[in-house]
């Protein structure tokens, strides 16, 4: 009786070193895996950073041909300013509007829901646009804060 409660505790003492050997493996490999996605999500942030910062670029380079007469450049600006003065009108007035326009709809499209902003924005040709002075650097048009598109008049 003696020798198998010994067989007995020996298999156990066996059994239970193998299973700290297995939970131990599994934490390494835990956290080996939490280390491989940590460095990813930073490779993916810092990415996701540089394409905001060129799509910031590019966007500035489209407004600095503002003059150039170009059609595409026209429209893309035309968009921008409509979602400008949309989101100015929500942020003054939330309930005014029920859905967001994107910059992608045809300016045509955008021009019929507001003729009074189309009018208006046709008589001022001649001005320019240009960022605040509180604000040094470029924009990024896409994620501009809010206090930019409070109400000042």
């Amino acid at each position: 009786v003696d020798a198998r409660r010994s067989r007995c505790l020996e298999r156990n003492r066996v059994a239970a070193s193998k299973c700290r050997e297995k939970k131990k493996q599994w934490v390494h490999d835990l956290e080996s895996a939490k280390c491989e996605l940590e460095q990813q999500h930073a490779s993916l942030q810092a990415e996701c950073a540089g394409l905001l910062d060129e799509a910031t670029q590019i966007k500035n380079w489209l407004m600095q041909h503002a003059g150039c007469a170009d059609a595409n450049i026209d429209a893309w600006i035309g968009n921008e300013a409509m979602r400008f003065v949309q989101r100015s009108g929500t942020a003054a007035h939330p309930a005014a509007l029920g859905s967001r326009h994107s910059s992608i709809g045809s300016l045509a499209s955008l021009q019929s829901r507001n003729g009074s902003i189309a009018q208006s924005s046709a008589q001022t040709e001649d001005t320019h646009l240009s960022s605040p002075a509180s604000k040094p650097g470029p924009i990024n048009y896409d994620y501009m804060p809010d206090e930019m598109f409070q109400d000042t008049g």
